[in-house]
C-alpha cells in the first residue's frame, strides 16, 4: 500500500484520505456539509468544461478559525490520479496532490505561477484566499487535462484549528469533456 503524509501531517493518504493515520475510513457526508457549527460548501457545485472557478467557504461559527480547507475531483474518493487541491491557512498556500498520491506541489496564495499534474493544473494568478476569524474562503482555478474526461465527484472538506473537521461532503459533479483545450496551461 502507497502510504504518504499529505498536508500539515494530520493525515496519510493510502489512495484516499484517512484520519489520524488510520486505514479505518473517511468520513464522507451526504453534501450537508455541516458538522457542529462547522460547515463547507463548494460553488458551482455542478458544471462541465476543461476550466472551473471553484469556490469553497468554511465557517466555524463560534468555534476556532479554519485553517484547512480541501478539494477533491475524481470518480471516486481516492487521492491518486484525482485533482486534489488543499490549502492550508498557516502557510497561505495551495497544493496539488501528485499522481501517486504521495506528496505535493505547493504554491503560495497570490503567486502567479501555476502548478499542475496528469489530471489538472491550478491558475495561481486567478486562484485566492480570504480568510477572517472564523471563515475561509478559496477561489481555486482549474484546468482540466483532456485525459481526465469523464463525469467526476466534487469533495470538499474543511478543518479549523482545533482539528474539527467536517469530514469529505459530496458537494456535487462535474463533468470534464474529452479532448477539450483551453485556458492558460
Amino acid at each position: 500500500m502507497n502510504v504518504a503524509h499529505v498536508g500539515v501531517g494530520r493525515f496519510v493518504l493510502c489512495g484516499i484520505v484517512f484520519l489520524a493515520g488510520s486505514c479505518a475510513g473517511p468520513r464522507i457526508r451526504d453534501g450537508s456539509g455541516q458538522s457542529g457549527d462547522l460547515s463547507v460548501a463548494v460553488n458551482p457545485s455542478r458544471g462541465q468544461g476543461a476550466d472551473a472557478l471553484f469556490s469553497v467557504v468554511c465557517s466555524s461559527g463560534t468555534r476556532s478559525p479554519v485553517h484547512e480547507l480541501r478539494l477533491l475531483i475524481n470518480s471516486a474518493i481516492d487521492g491518486r490520479k484525482a485533482c486534489y487541491v488543499y490549502y492550508d491557512r498557516a502557510t497561505n498556500a495551495f497544493a496539488l496532490v501528485k499522481d501517486e498520491g504521495s506528496g505535493s506541489t505547493s504554491l503560495p496564495a497570490g503567486n502567479m505561477d501555476m502548478i499542475e499534474n496528469s489530471q489538472c493544473s491550478l491558475d495561481g494568478a486567478k486562484s485566492g484566499a480570504q480568510v477572517d476569524a472564523n471563515t475561509a474562503k478559496i477561489q481555486v482555478a482549474i484546468h482540466f487535462k483532456p485525459s481526465f474526461a469523464g463525469k467526476k465527484n466534487i469533495y470538499t472538506y474543511g478543518e479549523d484549528a482545533s482539528e474539527s473537521n467536517t469530514g469529505l461532503v459530496l458537494g456535487g459533479s462535474w463533468v470534464v469533456p474529452p479532448g477539450a483545450s483551453s485556458g492558460r496551461r
